[in-house]
């Protein structure tokens, strides 16, 4: 039998890289996207968690990625692939979390 435990959200920060040498102009903007927490379900006040204890500024861009956690007969804990959700600075990913929960709420009065 399989079981969906829950969503897993993944946040990772886009860094730009600090080169000691003078580069060309066109590797100015290269970065790196590093990790930054993991939430175990979504909450509205992830966007103020980020900024509150991970020191995330508003205009910084981030990337969201979504995996399920599930139970099998012959693992525990099993984590499908990660798939991209969202990217873009946190101050519109509260946007977007906003018209998701609104959307989730609509679709369970629908439903019940």
């Amino acid at each position: 039998m399989i079981n969906l435990i829950n969503m897993v959200l993944n946040v990772h920060k886009f860094v730009k890289h600090k080169w000691t040498k003078p580069v060309p102009k066109k590797w100015n903007n290269l970065g790196t996207w590093r990790y930054v927490t993991t939430f175990k379900y979504c909450y509205p006040n992830i966007p103020t968690i980020l900024t509150e204890q991970y020191k995330l500024a508003w205009k910084d861009k981030i990337i969201i990625y979504v995996t399920k956690e599930i139970t099998t007969p012959k693992f525990r804990r099993y984590r499908t692939r990660f798939k991209k959700v969202f990217h873009g600075s946190l101050k519109s990913y509260k946007a977007y979390l906003r018209e998701f929960m609104k959307s989730r709420k609509r679709d369970r009065l629908n439903l019940g």
